[in-house]
């Protein structure tokens, strides 16, 4: 059986919050879980960002098939 690796896990004994496994037991402690707006929010920012990039790769592009075009 593989070893869960040592991190914040959600602690199922109290709502919205995590408690840290060091490897080998449960620790004290305990933190509360970020709301889950910021992960969407930052989502939305991930795929605005993916936009801009496709921008750019297509223009890139379209100069790389000029440049071709007229050598």
């Amino acid at each position: 059986m593989a070893a869960i690796p040592p991190g914040w896990y959600p602690d199922p004994s109290v709502r919205n919050t995590q408690r840290y496994w060091d490897g080998a037991t449960w620790t004290s402690w305990v933190s509360a879980q970020p709301p889950a707006a910021n992960g969407l929010q930052q989502a939305g920012r991930d795929i605005s960002n993916l936009g801009a990039n496709i921008t750019w790769i297509v223009l890139g592009l379209a100069l790389l098939l000029l440049i071709v075009l007229f050598i």
